[in-house]
């Protein structure tokens, strides 16, 4: 940002009750026929500010195309503001997008301002006791009443700017991660696939309305040589695993016999409208189809989904499908190796958990070498399943009744003697990961927050402590549903915190390094967009594959590993 002009910027559009951003995604709404850029307020730096209009008289466009190119546009709302620039200037972009509600979550996160604040510029308003002006009655006057309501919102912006500035700085690599949430929100170049969706909402295929019912879905499933797989049900007894979210429903995803894995969609698209619901919004918002994700839309610094269209939970299968490269691209999906598994390891320094990642060799192999004393190639198939198990879900805290729940669910054989006795062995040989545990809580309970390597804080408001129970209220912008949720806290659960914010921090380092444009992010996966012919003489695998690797000062010894595909659509290539 050094040396680069600072304008502030703030679009104005018409809207009504049918047609706005509640009820609308953004880019729908931008594209819309009805849209209507009524005006826009811009400042630079301390200077004046202007009112721009976009009719055929006036010159608000061409100040724009000079002025943006290069510059550090502040904006408030910085995804919509980029979306009505990309409308009005196709092509025409700042050198960084700096967006005052995103930095408003990374500073309630960090503590800067209460766990009960809002991101709205209406809350800083009166945090700042600058009165925001009524929005509806300003449209609905538009002329210099709007104008004037613009303008003020200009300087309420800067005020939120020089407050944020000061009390909570706002670290350059989480300003270009906020960014990069900007352009894949307000940028877009995930082309669809428009035959493929329109076929998708029309509803489940005959097929897969056929496999409506649990008892033929199972019966089927028997014809194939699969078990079906049980849960406790509400009332206590076992019912079907048949939900999309159930892991065994998520393991025939991975089975290797195609008949089970396309049961296993037929079945998803014949007990839920989801994907004809989804399929039907990317139309609606048409191609290309906006990322837009929520920067620091977690606790622990992970984004979420936005704008309706929950970008980061696509089921797999012809939806992914759907989503294709341009014309003349390829895209270049990369994703960390067990991210979790390998930072918790290192983190607690824990030798006996770090070993089966930096043998160079299967580290579910390598695990089970170590839990059933045998040969590494003597390891048997159930063994390296179990292995896996333990590595994936032990790794916090996990009780013999819970890894015995996760076996099953992924129809790995397992009972509860072997189940008691893996996770005995387990922490045994892992004493580091077990005190790693225990050190993360009690020293959150010492300071009120964990300070991640990066430099980046966990904070956790309001903890109270009862006796054994520890419990804290979250944040506003974190909870689900109206207020501040109250939240149990255990050593696994911090631990796991600390773990996936560290992940996070890993991924963003390289989504921010990439030789292409990310499109998506996808918890420990990148999604890029590059031309077909990228690479030369080292391959776009290789380029990749060398960011990921190639880690922060803060991350050294971090044994990771990433794999990297191309495809021709997200879902893999035709």
């Amino acid at each position: 940002m050094t040396g680069a002009p600072v304008i502030y910027l703030d679009f104005e559009t018409y809207y009504d009750q049918g047609y706005s951003l509640q009820n609308l995604p953004t880019a729908q709404y931008v594209r819309d026929e009805r849209f209507q850029a009524l005006g826009a307020a811009v400042a630079a730096g301390h200077g004046h500010t202007a009112w721009l209009t976009f009719d055929e008289s006036g010159d608000g466009l061409d100040v724009l195309r000079t002025a943006i190119p290069g510059a550090v546009v502040v904006a408030h709302n910085a995804a919509f503001d980029a979306a009505v620039l990309d409308r009005l200037l196709p092509g025409v972009t700042p050198a960084l997008w700096l967006c005052t509600m995103n930095w408003t979550r990374y500073a309630i996160s960090q503590g800067a301002l209460p766990p009960d604040a809002r991101t709205g510029l209406a809350w800083w308003g009166s945090f700042l006791e600058y009165r925001k002006g009524d929005t509806a009655a300003a449209v609905a006057a538009g002329g210099q009443q709007l104008a004037t309501y613009a303008e003020r919102d200009i300087e309420l912006l800067r005020r939120v700017f020089a407050w944020l500035r000061k009390v909570c700085p706002w670290p350059l690599h989480e300003c270009r991660a906020s960014d990069l949430h900007v352009r894949m929100a307000a940028n877009p170049v995930l082309e669809l696939d428009t035959p493929l969706l329109e076929s998708l909402a029309t509803g489940p295929l005959p097929e897969a309305e056929a496999l409506r019912s649990r008892d033929t879905f199972a019966a089927v499933l028997r014809k194939c040589g699969v078990e079906p797989g049980t849960k406790q049900g509400a009332r206590g007894r076992p019912t079907y695993a048949f939900a999309k979210t159930d892991p065994f429903m998520q393991s025939l995803a991975r089975h290797p016999d195609p008949r089970v894995r396309k049961l296993r969609e037929l079945k998803t698209m014949g007990g839920s409208t989801i994907e004809a619901t989804r399929a039907q919004r990317f139309l609606d918002v048409g191609s290309p189809l906006p990322a837009p994700l929520w920067y620091y839309g977690a606790h622990t610094g992970r984004a979420s989904g936005a704008d309706g269209l929950n970008m980061q939970n696509l089921p797999s299968g012809p939806l992914r499908r759907a989503l294709r490269a341009p014309d003349g691209h390829v895209l270049v999906v990369a994703d960390y190796s067990q991210i979790e598994a390998r930072v918790i390891a290192w983190g607690a320094d824990c030798a006996g958990a770090l070993g089966p990642f930096v043998s160079g060799r299967d580290p579910y192999k390598e695990a089970a070498t170590a839990i059933f004393h045998v040969d590494y190639d003597e390891v048997s198939p159930l063994q390296r399943d179990q292995a896996k198990a333990a590595v994936l879900a032990l790794g916090f805290g996990q009780s013999a009744n819970g890894f015995l729940g996760y076996c099953q669910g992924y129809q790995i054989d397992m009972d509860e003697r072997t189940a008691n006795w893996i996770v005995s062995v387990f922490r045994r040989q892992r004493p580091a990961l077990v005190a790693f545990w225990r050190t993360m809580f009690e020293r959150l309970l010492r300071d009120g927050h964990l300070k991640l390597p990066s430099g980046r804080l966990l904070t956790y408001p309001d903890m109270q402590r009862q006796g054994r129970d520890v419990k804290y209220w979250r944040h506003h912008l974190f909870s689900r549903g109206a207020g501040r949720q109250e939240v149990n806290l255990w050593p696994g659960l911090v631990a796991q915190n600390w773990t996936q914010a560290v992940a996070r921090d890993v991924i963003y380092h390289a989504a921010l390094r990439m030789p292409g444009r990310p499109a998506l992010l996808v918890h420990d996966e990148v999604v890029l967009v590059v031309p077909r012919d990228a690479g030369g003489h080292v391959t776009i695998e290789e380029q990749v594959s060398s960011v990921m690797l190639d880690l922060p000062e803060w991350a050294a010894g971090l044994p990771v590993d990433c794999e990297v595909t191309v495809m021709e659509t997200y879902g893999g290539n035709p």
